[in-house]
């Protein structure tokens, strides 16, 4: 077989003449390859020299592939485009596979995806695949590399875990409701009770390892007891719920720290400062027999990280208190 060294024109040679070919004319080549229109110019005419052909009829004003151009270009576009394909097929094979992260649906919605912007900013190289699900997923078990669990402090032998959050339920509503309610400027627990109350519907908490904590228990904590049945609409899936709070259409219980972005950009206001602990938290854990790739590591650390701000922001974004008359 004779050698392709000798036999094949310079390789930039080629590249230069398919996109003078394809965008008909040498300075818009120019401007694509980033390079000068004289230096495409020399480019075409030293592989004319090499092949003892010309390529193209030139004009004042026109550019156009002669019969021996035309061959070539078919040919160099075809072959470039193989050669793009099979070098895409490789980097695809040698790159690290994306970094699968689970959570619950309303903590992948309101905590994760805001912040994994900034995340990417970061680290573009770092691809990450988002496992947004209510169950009890065990990174142990599935395929999952990171699992945001959610559950009580009690630590899970074998299974190494680091705290998020600690879950606080607090009221909240959009500031639109608010505004529509100016007695509601200085409320207490029991003036909520009669108000739009949006829940949500016991099928939400059976896929959940938590209390029950809907508007009844809220009350109970602090020792309302509402003289008729609670009103309001009831929805099986927290993002759902939020958008409502969020389009003004009732109150509903945040839990923190999912909402605390929320909090912090004022779309969603603090209706009281009441807020009950429970012994719940969202905890990054990992697979105790299995080791975290460098990517997986990195996005390990990340979540830790965060862990700070998620717990303790929104303290300062409470509702301000008007000043007594």
């Amino acid at each position: 077989m004779t050698s392709l060294k000798r036999e094949l024109p310079p390789l930039n040679a080629l590249v230069t003449f398919e996109a003078a070919a394809r965008l008909n004319g040498f300075t818009r080549a120019a401007d694509e390859l980033h390079i000068t229109q004289a230096a495409v110019s020399r480019q075409i005419q030293r592989l004319e020299s090499q092949l003892g052909t010309l390529l193209f009829h030139r004009s004042h004003r026109t550019l156009e592939l002669t019969g021996a151009g035309r061959r070539l270009h078919e040919a160099v576009a075809s072959g470039l485009g193989t050669i793009g394909q099979g070098i895409r097929q490789v980097r695809m094979a040698n790159s690290e596979p994306p970094v699968t992260l689970a959570a619950t649906i309303a903590f992948s919605n309101y905590w994760l995806m805001p912040r994994l912007h900034d995340f990417r900013q970061q680290h573009p190289e770092i691809d990450v695949r988002i496992l947004a699900d209510d169950r009890n997923i065990d990174p142990a078990v599935d395929d999952v590399d990171i699992a945001i669990a959610f559950g009580e402090e009690e630590a899970v032998p074998g299974k190494p875990r680091c705290l998020i959050g600690r879950e606080r339920v607090v009221p909240v509503c959009a500031p639109d409701y608010l505004t529509r309610a100016p007695h509601l400027q200085r409320a207490q627990p029991a003036d909520l009770a009669a108000e739009e109350l949006l829940h949500l519907d016991p099928e939400h908490w059976s896929r959940l390892h938590g209390n029950v904590i809907d508007w009844p228990v809220w009350f109970e904590q602090f020792g309302v007891q509402p003289g008729h049945g609670l009103q309001g609409i009831r929805l099986n899936n927290y993002p759902i719920m939020m958008d409502a709070v969020l389009a003004g259409r009732g109150i509903a219980l945040g839990w923190r720290p999912i909402i605390d972005d929320l909090l912090a950009s004022g779309r969603l206001v603090r209706l009281i400062e009441h807020e009950l602990p429970t012994p719940c938290g969202y905890w990054a854990t990992i697979a105790a027999n299995r080791r975290l790739s460098p990517y997986a590591r990195r996005v390990y650390t990340w979540l830790l990280e965060q862990s700070a701000p998620a717990d303790t922001a929104a303290r300062a974004h409470r509702r301000p208190q008007r000043p007594s008359a």
